[in-house]
């Protein structure tokens, strides 16, 4: 049975990777750095990014015994440091040089926190923010405590503190790889292919519990795997404490919470003992624990019972609304819902279910709308190169006393060529990614398909929810260990074919065959999606000029980025 249900994940896995492979193959999703996030689907040339990773397959194959892998393996930890090192290194000039001051519900949590700080708690009561949305109590709650150390507003402090956040995150990461695929050079190699994946370098100017969630979550993960692999209560009770934490800094770590526990419950299924059972079992307690606490901490400081705020509901019900953003993202629609109801959430989930019945209705009679709907959906969170790590930090109200670098970097040439080179090594991950999975798939543990089920829930959790590419970067992350995995397996297959049975090569062609087939069919994609149907528009937009923030953009290239 066990055998099953991990073919099953490996099936629910491969779809939505080799989904995401052929568009961003095949077409580009550009989000503007201005405030509405303005989306442009554009073609791409899929043919210079397969020539490039053949040619990339061929360097890793003739590489594959040579002295930097010895030296690699020989080190290993020390040139972990070093890329740490050089990591951290980069995020501190960029916090310091970015000068990002906090705008919309990143100021609000902080200017909530500092209204705590002086006794005031009008946001609590109906018609006030937290009353809206209860869920920003926990990251409010952060802000409140720790500004007893570095004082009121202090922006500076927790974007610096989420440099070690985003350091001990990858690390966690690169180890909880290590440990499912043991070699000397999984760490490094991670933590390498993790340094390159620049959006975690320009997050650190974000403050918005996303990094601070990160660390929980791969701590938790790695708590997690050295737990099933050697026991421990220390292990169970610290893995239950940091998921639960991750999920009070940010609400959308509910889902790496909730596939510890499916991995957790398929050990014990496949080994049959109860202990893995108590950890799932621990992870909702602590997850229950911690936010029942946090809500009764603030009840009992303001005297206000915390509210139920806007429905789960209605955020599902935008996720099937059309926005001026791209098809799911946000609207107005959801908080207009609920105050047209009195801000009363039963109500406002009546009305809610009422409205996805009916979207849900639209997509069954109109299947050609539903497929281009939930096309560029996906496109828009998973195939944007950047990940909207540009857009974070040009939500600003001027850019004025920015260094020329930073500007360059957000919205010059320099964007331009990060924009350019995230494309590539977006689809370096995702073609590792159906690398993995075609040649590694008959080798996986439960506990080495932990990334894949989180990836899994992302994907189902926000093809339904609210859509933003600032939500799914992390888990794009966590493709990273198999994408390693995956070219590492395609380099040795000249070797590994030779000894394997003659089924297992001819499964291993088949599969590879049917994932060329979906990947290369790019009419489905440009034509009948419209996921390139913005060429023209984005052109014009490009070769106009908009002002924003004081910035001037101008046509480079197919990039609106240039001072």
């Amino acid at each position: 049975f066990s055998r099953i249900l991990r073919g099953i994940i490996i099936v629910c896995f491969f779809i939505p990777a080799a989904l995401i492979t052929m568009f961003g193959l095949f077409s580009t999703c550009h989000i503007t750095s201005l405030p509405s996030e303005t989306h442009y689907f554009t073609g791409a040339d899929a043919w210079s990014v397969l020539l490039g990773y053949l040619a990339l397959l061929a360097v890793l194959f003739l590489a594959k015994k040579s002295k930097l892998r010895a030296v690699v393996e020989k080190r290993p930890g020390a040139f972990t440091a070093a890329l740490l090192t050089v990591l951290a290194a980069l995020s501190l000039w960029w916090v310091l040089a970015a000068g990002v001051r906090p705008e919309a519900d990143q100021l609000t949590v902080i200017s909530i926190a500092d209204a705590w700080r002086n006794n005031k708690f009008d946001e609590l009561l109906k018609g006030g923010y937290l009353y809206k949305y209860p869920h920003q109590i926990g990251l409010v709650m952060f802000y409140y405590l720790t500004s007893f150390i570095c004082g009121q507003g202090n922006t500076l402090f927790w974007q610096i503190l989420n440099i070690p956040a985003l350091i001990f995150g990858v690390l966690f990461l690169a180890r909880t790889a290590g440990v499912l695929f043991p070699a000397k050079w999984t760490v490094p190699a991670v933590t390498g292919c993790c340094c390159l994946f620049l959006p975690m370098l320009f997050y650190t100017s974000f403050n918005y519990g996303t990094l601070y969630g990160f660390f929980c979550s791969m701590a938790a993960f790695y708590l997690l795997i050295r737990f099933l692999r050697d026991g421990g209560w220390g292990r169970m009770l610290g893995m239950a404490v940091l998921a639960a934490l991750a999920v009070e800094l940010k609400q959308n770590y509910l889902v790496s919470l909730l596939a510890m526990a499916a991995v957790l419950l398929l050990n014990a299924i496949r080994e049959k003992k109860l202990r893995p059972v108590i950890g799932a079992a621990l992870l909702f307690a602590a997850s229950l624990l911690l936010s029942g606490g946090v809500s009764r901490a603030a009840e009992n400081m303001s005297g206000i019972p915390a509210s139920q705020g806007v429905p789960k509901t209605a955020w599902i019900m935008m996720g099937l609304e059309e926005s001026k953003r791209a098809p799911g993202w946000y609207n107005d629609d959801t908080l207009k819902l609920y105050e047209a109801c009195g801000e009363d959430t039963q109500a406002a989930d009546a009305a809610a279910r009422a409205e996805i019945k009916a979207r849900l209705s639209k997509f069954k009679a109109d299947p050609a709308y539903a497929a281009e709907f939930f096309a560029k959906k996906t496109a828009s969170q998973w195939d944007e190169p950047t990940f909207q790590c540009f857009w974070v930090s040009s939500v600003r109200r001027s850019f004025d006393g920015s260094p020329q670098a930073v500007k360059d970097i957000l919205a010059g040439g320099a964007s331009l060529r990060i924009e350019g080179f995230l494309r590539y090594y977006e689809m370096f991950v995702c073609l590792g990614v159906l690398c993995f999975i075609i040649f590694r798939r008959g080798r996986l543990s439960e506990s080495a398909l932990l990334f894949a089920v989180t990836f899994i829930g992302g994907f189902l959790f926000h093809t339904f929810w609210e859509a933003k590419a600032e939500y799914t970067f992390l888990y794009f992350a966590l493709l990273i260990p198999y994408a390693v995995q995956g070219w590492t397996a395609a380099a040795l297959l000249p070797g590994s074919l030779r000894r394997e049975k003659s089924a297992d090569r001819r499964r291993a062609a088949l599969s590879l065959l049917l994932t060329a087939l979906l990947i290369v069919h790019p009419n489905f994609v440009r034509c009948d999606l419209g996921l390139a149907a913005d060429d023209a528009a984005y052109r014009d937009y490009a070769d106009g000029v908009s002002a924003a923030c004081g910035i001037e953009y101008k046509a480079n290239n197919y990039c609106i980025r240039g001072i």
